[in-house]
């Protein structure tokens, strides 16, 4: 019987070491696999996991090879729980390159959980373990970690440091020898130049990541590497340059250009600036509604500008300011937003010191415990007969507690039913206050954008350009006359303030002249003032151009009205 026991135990200690064995044989073809066939990888390792009977280190690095093909797959990673745990093993356990994937792989964990700071933190944990010099260096594991190191400065609006990330992305990925991924390495470059204000370098970057496109096949990518380019000439009115690259970049998409993208705002301006001004409206026109709203707007303006209806002019400027102001609102939320997640990182940060002092007191604490641990045990007994009547006292009052907790929960339930009779009539009554309050609001809103409108008139009338106008129009011994830089000083500030009337003043069918007695009119300048600014003429010359202005504007060829004229048409609601 005996003999029959132990045949048993060695037979099934065989078995138990094939299928190890086998589960090793398993995870390496998982290894060889995961990179070309990912979604295969992760069937392998599921269908693994569930058979169970896998040693320790089996388990754990089943577990990180379906990590990693659930990354590489772009499925969300496992639980942050599951990724603690094969960082805590592979710290103790693996080799560098195990340790960087396991901290990598708990980095996409807080990826997906929408935790930049603690993402980050592990990221560079990753490069910290991972070997970058020896044998062992695995440059396809330090690009793919440094690419979403990148991607989080991107995130966090930080270019200098995002270069930092691409020096390394750049370098890891010529080290693969994948054309491919170089390239693209490359001309990420090209937005970090951008936001740095270095846009020669920027138009380097993105006309060099063109070439090597084309003469490596890749189309798409190549046309994709055009837009900070065109951006940038459009900026510096270079468009001859402009008109090129938006050529290129439609023939390389092919008829796959997107109908609301804003290529087609530099498109219409392209086509301003040629001459070809319906054309230039139609691409305009595309953009309303797609989200490209400033562009869109301005654009517009532009458009009517050309054509001269000056009431379509002074539409679409106030719907450009509007827009403007909107996209400035949304970029300080966006600014919040971004400073909220350094300060968290921030925060995260000294509680990783404040646990490392913890642990150091710990240790201490420790040194002490053991010292005094004999007397400890001299006094355990007494502790314990002590700690047990005073868990008898408290078994006691919870169950007094239980009892009044219960008799409550029926007397309240009791009210409740009485209230809920009463709901009904609440509810009716909290409409007709909300509806009350919503009235308020609106009335508030509405005053608000009046204060806004006045608000906007008295920043421009008096700022120190309006009022070193009013001073010129005063009569002295030494009369000053304003420069080309004053009155480039008074249309700006006109633009910034009253954008509709800045419009009107600029694109009309006036003379230059008329222009600036149209603006002096505006900064509540006098006959005399103006006299006095324009050269000392007449006062038959100033009323018959206040005529010829409102006749050409407003179609009133009085020279009494045009002041309330002008002030009604520009003024606008913020």
């Amino acid at each position: 019987m005996k003999k029959l026991i132990l045949f048993m135990v060695m037979c099934m200690s065989v078995i138990a070491c094939t299928t190890r064995n086998g589960y090793n044989s398993e995870l390496n073809r998982v290894q060889k696999i995961i990179n070309d066939s990912p979604k295969k990888a992760l069937e392998l390792t599921q269908e693994i996991r569930k058979k169970g009977g896998l040693t320790r280190s089996q388990e754990m690095r089943c577990l990180l090879l379906n990590m990693q093909a659930q990354d590489k797959i772009d499925a969300p990673v496992s639980s942050e729980e599951d990724a603690i745990r094969c960082v805590e093993f592979y710290e103790a356990n693996g080799s560098n390159n195990d340790k960087a994937l396991a901290y990598y792989l708990l980095g996409c964990v807080y990826r997906d959980m929408h935790d930049a700071p603690m993402a980050l933190e592990q990221y560079l944990k990753a490069v910290n373990a991972a070997d970058t010099v020896g044998k062992d260096c695995n440059p396809q594991l330090l690009c793919t970690i440094y690419g979403q190191i990148e991607y989080i400065y991107f995130f966090q609006n930080l270019p200098q440091e995002e270069l930092k990330a691409l020096e390394k992305y750049r370098k890891y990925a010529d080290m693969q020898e994948d054309i491919y991924q170089s390239l693209i390495a490359r001309v990420m470059f090209e937005r970090p130049y951008f936001l740095l204000g270095q846009k020669d370098s920027c138009i380097r970057i993105s006309i060099e990541a063109y070439k090597n496109f084309m003469i490596a096949g890749y189309n798409k990518n190549a046309a994709m590497s055009l837009p900070f380019p065109i951006h940038i000439y459009i900026e510096r009115e270079d468009y001859e340059k402009a008109a090129y690259y938006l050529n290129k970049y439609d023939s390389l998409m092919a008829g796959n250009v997107n109908p609301h993208s804003i290529l087609n705002y530099y498109k219409g301006l392209t086509a301003l600036h040629y001459g070809e001004t319906e054309k230039a409206g139609s691409y305009f026109k595309t953009l309303i509604g797609s989200g490209e709203d400033e562009a869109a707007y301005r654009g517009m303006m532009l458009y009517y500008q050309k054509k001269h209806d000056f009431d379509s002019v002074v539409k679409y400027a106030n719907l450009y300011a509007d827009a403007n102001d909107t996209m400035h609102a949304r970029m300080r939320n966006n600014t919040i937003e971004q400073m909220s997640a350094l300060y968290d990182y921030s925060r995260y940060q000294i509680k990783a010191k404040e646990e490392e002092a913890h642990a150091a007191k710990l240790a201490y604490t420790l040194l002490i415990t053991i010292a005094i641990s004999f007397v400890i045990i001299l006094f355990g007994s007494y502790i314990y007969r002590r700690y047990k009547r005073k868990k008898a006292e408290e078994i006691s009052n919870l169950q007094k507690e239980y009892e009044s907790t219960v008799e409550k929960l029926n007397n309240s339930q009791a009210d409740y039913n009485t209230l809920t009779n009463d709901h009904q009539a609440l509810l009716e009554q909290k409409k007709k206050e909300i509806e009350q309050l919503e009235k308020q609001k609106a009335e508030y809103e509405e005053l608000y954008k009046e204060l806004k409108v006045e608000d906007d008139e008295r920043k421009f009338i008096t700022s120190d350009v309006v009022k070193k106008f009013h001073n010129m129009a005063m009569p002295k011994r030494n009369q000053q006359l304003p420069t080309k830089k004053d009155w480039a000083n008074a249309f700006l500030a006109a633009e910034q303030h009253l954008p509709a009337f800045y419009a009107i003043a600029q694109w009309s069918k006036l003379t230059d002249k008329e222009s600036k007695i149209l603006l002096l009119i505006r900064m509540g300048i006098k006959n005399p003032g103006i006299k006095i600014i324009m050269g000392d003429i007449s006062d038959q010359i100033v009323t018959n151009a206040k005529a010829t202005i409102n006749k050409k504007l407003f179609d009133d060829g009085k020279a009494g009205t045009i002041e309330c004229n002008i002030k009604r048409a520009s003024r606008r609601k913020n």
